[in-house]
């Protein structure tokens, strides 16, 4: 009897959190919309962007790869990234992970609590993340950068919450589209 009120009491603590992380998903997409209504220099977007997201969502730290005209990942913008991790970003030693994500076409949610913490690269580990999470940036079915965020809590979503994270990716990559066709249209007018 005892093992059936903890297991219930466990079961509405998972659910509190995830419905907790669910709400603050709805916060972080609806601050991405203003940021993105409402800014249209990419360097300015996504500083905003990456800054709203991880304070919405209660992430520590977080970071924008953008893919540059040879197709490759480059950092654009971080926050809160420790100057090991930050260096190591820079150097492109996670492009096994990032890769991860390119392959699947879909965000990567990793917490310390899934089997494939244990491969992650041992300065996140030491770091003390216990969860990161990778949206892709997507324009129409092409992925053209990377949403990084990670925390040193466990962050607890369910299908739903992982379904509007990915909308994050998606409204990036179409505001970076809007932006850079102003930049060309612009252009042309002069």
């Amino acid at each position: 009897m005892a093992a059936d009120e903890f297991s219930g009491y466990f079961k509405m603590q998972k659910m509190s959190r995830e419905k907790e992380e669910f709400v603050k998903t709805l916060i972080a997409l609806n601050r991405v919309s203003g940021i993105i209504n409402s800014t249209t220099a990419e360097d300015e977007m996504l500083e905003k962007a990456v800054k709203s997201t991880i304070d919405s969502l209660g992430f520590e730290m977080g970071c924008i790869y953008l893919k540059d005209d040879s197709e490759e990942l480059t950092l654009r913008v971080h926050r809160n990234l420790p100057e090991n991790l930050k260096k190591m970003c820079m150097a492109g030693m996670f492009k096994d992970l990032f890769s991860k994500t390119l392959e699947k076409r879909n965000l990567v949610y990793i917490t310390s609590e899934s089997a494939e913490y244990d491969s992650l690269e041992a300065p996140i580990r030491a770091s003390n993340i216990k969860t990161l999470l990778i949206l892709p940036i997507k324009r129409g079915n092409d992925i053209i950068g990377l949403l990084n965020m990670a925390s040193q809590q466990i962050k607890t979503y369910n299908k739903v919450s992982l379904e509007n994270l990915s909308s994050i990716g998606l409204q990036l990559g179409i505001a970076l589209e809007r932006s850079r066709l102003a930049i060309k249209l612009e252009g042309k007018g002069h």
